[in-house]
């Protein structure tokens, strides 16, 4: 988001204050490497949405986790959410 404001014009201290973050937190975070959370849900993403546009934009969260499961990948209902 900042950076998406920085893009349009907005130096990134008055952005921070506003929402209350320091500057060199957000650099430290912009510097530190992906988390393996983090991606994981990048990757378990574009699984989400292929099976989402695979069935013509119809199912939901319980049939998208149960033809995930079926292909093997292992996934939780919350997690899908």
């Amino acid at each position: 988001m900042i950076d998406s404001l920085k893009d349009s014009g907005f130096g990134v201290g008055p952005v921070c204050r506003v929402l209350g973050w320091s500057e060199s937190a957000y650099y430290a975070r912009k510097k530190r490497p992906k988390s393996a959370r983090r991606l994981r849900d990048e990757q378990l993403m574009r699984l989400i949405e292929q099976v989402h546009a695979e069935s013509g934009g119809t199912y939901g969260v319980r049939r998208i986790t149960r033809a995930l499961r079926r292909k093997g990948v292992v996934v939780a209902r919350n997690t899908v959410e």
